[in-house]
């Protein structure tokens, strides 16, 4: 701890004051995000596949888990909400009550940033958009 001035607190709370204020509530996205968790659920939701990108392959698993992570968003749920048994599964509830039509419950938050959010939603109905004869597979994309 350096001085009485508490100069390093102060710089730690700035920082503080700055991440919070980037990671800000996320609610207003909630209702754009309803119809693609719909579609990644009638789609892709424990399918497997393998994309191949010029002889470099990615090979995706697709989990009520991700879907969250695609979305660039973190959440916040009642308590009794967040846990089965005694793993957190806190993507997993946040997925359903999205199906479900709970979502008044859930805090979601920007997960890094607004911008990263929006990159991330402008992005994932054309992940969504499935070609024909998805599901255990390998695609290739030029």
């Amino acid at each position: 701890m350096r001085g009485r001035k508490g100069s390093s607190r102060l710089s730690g709370f700035l920082f503080f004051e700055r991440v919070v204020a980037v990671r800000k509530d996320a609610s207003d996205v909630v209702d754009s995000i309803i119809p693609l968790a719909r579609i990644y659920q009638q789609n892709f939701l424990d399918r497997h596949m393998i994309l191949d990108f010029g002889g470099v392959s990615l090979d995706m698993c697709w989990r009520k888990r991700h879907f969250m992570h695609l979305c660039g968003l973190d959440c916040t749920v009642p308590q009794r909400m967040y846990r089965s048994g005694g793993r957190v599964v806190k993507s997993e509830v946040f997925f359903d009550a999205l199906l479900d039509g709970r979502t008044k419950e859930l805090k979601p938050v920007h997960g890094h940033n607004v911008g990263i959010t929006r990159d991330k939603l402008s992005v994932l109905p054309r992940l969504l958009e499935s070609p024909d004869g998805i599901g255990d597979g390998r695609i290739s994309l030029a």
